[in-house]
Parts: C-alpha cells; sequence; structure tokens
C-alpha cells in the first residue's frame, strides 16, 4: 500500500509509521459510518467494484469529513490485484453546509415566530379595538374608521377610537381635547378645522384643566376625528398637513361617501409618519 504524502496530512499520520493497515483505517471510522463504510470496502475488494462514499474519521484534530473513491485492478478471472484511488477532504465544506443549514433552521425558527406574533397582534387588536369593515349606524350618525399602523405588518399601535351611543339613544357631539389635532367639519363642500378648547397633553401637567366646545352640526354635514400620524410630518409645520388634509377631504367628498372617504384618505394624503398610528373617525349626520 502506498499514500501519497497529501493523505497522511489528512490523517495527521507520520509518514515514518507508513499507511495504515484497513483494520488501522476502521479503527478511525466513526460508527456511525462503520457500516457503510465496511459495505463500499467489500464491494471494492470482494467484488471489484469501484466505489465513491462519504466517511468521518477521528484525528488528532478532532473529526474529519472525507469522500473515498477508488477502483480495482482485476485479473483475468475478475479478482482484484490492484486498487487505485484518492482521499478528498471535504470537513471545510462539510462545515460551511452545517453553519447554512444552522443558518437557514434559526431564520425558519424566526420566521415562524414572526407569524405567530403577528397572528397574536392580530386577534389583540380585535379583542381590543375591533375596526369595523362596514359603517356604523349609532344614533342618526352614520361612522366609518379607519386605522393604520405605523409599523407595517404589526396592526396593534397606541392610538384608540370608541364610538358609544348614550343611555337614551341620542349622540353628544360636545368635545374636549388633549393635545390633540382640531376636529374638521365638511360642510357644503368646504373643510374647516373647528376651534379646539384648551387641554394639554394628559400628565404634562397635574393642573391641567381641560375644557369643553360645543359645535352644533346639521344633516349632511360630514366630521372627521383623527390622530396626528395623518396629519405629521418631520420637518413641516402642522397648519400644512391640516390644510392638506382638508383639501384632500374636499376632493374626495365631491364623489365619495363618507364610508368610502375614510378609506381612501390616508392612501390620499399619504404614507403616514413612520413613528406614528393613524386612526380615522368619519361621522355623516344623516
Amino acid at each position: 500500500m502506498q499514500w501519497s504524502a497529501q493523505v497522511f496530512t489528512i490523517f495527521d499520520r507520520d509518514p515514518a509509521l507508513g499507511p495504515m493497515t484497513l483494520r488501522e483505517l476502521s479503527r478511525h471510522v466513526l460508527p456511525d459510518d462503520i457500516s457503510a463504510t465496511g459495505a463500499a470496502m467489500r464491494r471494492l475488494l470482494g467484488e471489484g467494484r469501484p466505489i465513491d462514499v462519504p466517511l468521518r474519521i477521528r484525528t488528532r484534530h478532532g473529526t474529519k469529513h472525507l469522500r473515498i473513491v477508488a477502483e480495482a485492478v482485476t485479473d483475468a478471472d475478475g479478482a482484484p490485484v490492484e486498487v487505485h484511488g484518492f482521499f478528498q477532504d471535504l470537513t471545510e465544506q462539510a462545515l460551511a453546509q452545517q453553519a447554512l443549514g444552522g443558518a437557514q433552521r434559526a431564520v425558519s425558527a424566526q420566521q415562524r415566530t414572526l407569524h405567530t406574533e403577528h397572528l397574536l397582534a392580530a386577534r389583540l387588536q380585535e379583542a381590543l379595538l375591533p375596526v369595523p369593515t362596514q359603517p356604523l349606524d349609532i344614533a342618526g350618525l352614520r361612522c366609518e374608521v379607519s386605522y393604520l399602523s405605523a409599523e407595517a405588518g404589526t396592526p396593534v399601535g397606541g392610538d384608540w377610537f370608541t364610538v358609544l351611543e348614550m343611555p337614551d339613544g341620542s349622540a353628544l357631539l360636545t368635545w374636549a381635547q388633549a393635545g390633540h389635532p382640531p376636529l374638521l367639519r365638511l360642510r357644503d363642500g368646504a373643510a374647516d378645522a373647528l376651534s379646539r378648547p384648551a387641554g394639554r397633553i394628559l400628565g404634562a401637567d397635574p393642573g391641567s384643566e381641560y375644557e369643553l366646545a360645543q359645535s352644533e352640526l346639521r344633516p349632511g354635514d360630514r366630521l372627521f376625528l383623527f390622530t396626528d400620524g395623518l396629519v405629521e410630518r418631520h420637518g413641516e409645520d402642522l397648519r400644512i398637513g391640516l390644510d392638506r388634509l382638508a383639501k384632500t377631504i374636499e376632493d374626495l367628498a365631491a364623489a365619495n361617501p363618507c364610508a368610502a372617504i375614510a378609506r381612501e384618505l390616508t392612501d390620499a394624503v399619504g404614507p403616514a409618519d413612520p413613528r406614528d398610528d393613524t386612526c380615522l373617525l368619519c361621522v355623516l349626520v344623516r
């Protein structure tokens, strides 16, 4: 048996010791690979058939992944008389494949986690703040809701709305605010902002007082209550955003009922501030 210098390097073997016998070689093969390697050797040495098999061996520097390719030279009776072949060290490729497989499994696990989180977020959204898909008819008013979370793929945000009917079945359109943008009223095709009553952001000043304002609404009026994510843009005066929203409402109202305006308004005005959610409530006085 003759080994090249590279084979001695692969097996971490001193060339002075000479090549390994098949018995010595078998002691280096990992237990899980012994059966397949033995069967390959029997095909090669007993039947004279070529082999191309992977195997793993233990060396002084750890486990190595090898490939052995060999063929036999047979006599006139088909009995093997010589064997020629080579060992190929595939350790780096195997380790790279293992790392890639680990990364793919990690990505798959993360995708499953994100999918589960999105499902939970959707269920939480539905439990805490169900967004109706049809207009709400309450106390002579028709209400349409549009909600857009600042973070794509996460439907639960920090903006809220609620629509309640008074015990006697009437509506209350008296309002207060705590640093919120003004309500917009659309009347006879023109949109204008209602004067805001006094009120600072909640918690900013324990002594803050919150005034109430009353605005009379007429049949056909449309009232828009919205959070600042709809009008605020970085580096832009809030009045510019309010004017843009009022103009867009006027344009949409010319051809759309209230039910359609709420659905189209967020797209028409532009994407919401990526740092802020957007909630819009459109109310039609019937």
